[in-house]
């Protein structure tokens, strides 16, 4: 599902209001496990996809879910999404509070893709990489690993809108594409 337009104005009101109260490290944290959650538990997924219960029964299933689990910060704007219809929408909102955090903390959150699991210090060692194309220190580029077996090998690596695909699905297809144009491979 793609983004609306009002994706990022609910979670700038929603960042604003965590900077204001010095809770937007926790109200961060708490949105991006509750997209963990979402991902990892299909119960939960439904329920933030589909309306099937009543408006009311869906609040307070939130409250008994979250309630003294989450910031109350996060709670309240898991039930203004609810009254407005929009829970399907809380993991476009969670990836732009993520984005706004990483820019107010000068972090840099690196995508990255692997047909089979990096070795920590295979991870480590991309880091250092990364945070010397991005101009920052290592400290500051978090790193989230995927495994997609369909790369058959290598990884995919993005970054603020940066992509390297070094894997070997990507050398395949550009080979593919070489093949096909006109003159490639000819004497």
């Amino acid at each position: 599902m793609a983004a609306r337009p009002t994706d990022p104005m609910f979670a700038k009101a929603l960042f604003q209001a965590a900077l204001e109260c010095n809770r937007q490290d926790t109200v961060r944290g708490d949105l991006a496990a509750l997209g963990e959650l979402a991902r990892d538990v299909p119960a939960l997924a439904s329920f933030l996809r589909l309306n099937t219960l009543s408006s009311t029964r869906r609040r307070q299933a939130l409250r008994d879910l979250f309630e003294g689990r989450v910031d109350p910060l996060t709670l309240d704007a898991l039930l203004l999404l609810e009254k407005h219809g929009a829970l399907d929408r809380l993991p476009h909102v969670a990836a732009a509070v993520e984005k706004m955090w990483s820019e107010s903390t000068g972090r840099k959150r690196a995508e990255v893709e692997v047909a089979r699991p990096l070795a920590p210090d295979q991870i480590e060692r991309l880091r250092v990489r990364l945070a010397a194309r991005l101009g920052v220190e290592p400290d500051h580029v978090d790193i989230d690993v995927r495994k997609n077996v369909k790369l058959l090998g290598g990884f995919t690596v993005e970054v603020d809108g940066w992509f390297l695909d070094g894997s070997l699905a990507g050398r395949l297809s550009r080979l593919r594409w070489r093949s096909m144009l006109p003159g490639w491979g000819s004497s």
